[in-house]
């Protein structure tokens, strides 16, 4: 529940790092998030399959992910 009361404070405030609810339902016993299909990976995945970053993109990565946090704050 309390990540449905955040997602719905951020559909008010847009930032591109942020995937967005589209919509929420709940039953008796399960709350069900319908979020934006973002078509990538995540980072975990990223790292299995590419190895170590090179400084560069560690850095790309690190201020999107700064940025995002910055966002919620």
């Amino acid at each position: 529940m309390t990540e449905r009361l955040v997602l719905e404070v951020l559909e008010h405030l847009p930032s591109p790092f942020i995937v967005r609810m589209l919509m929420a339902v709940e039953d008796v016993s399960h709350l069900y998030i319908g979020m934006q299909l973002v078509d990538g990976q995540d980072l975990l995945v990223l790292l299995e399959r590419h190895g170590p970053m090179t400084g560069t993109a560690a850095r790309f990565y690190a201020a999107e992910i700064a940025l995002a946090l910055g966002h919620l704050h």
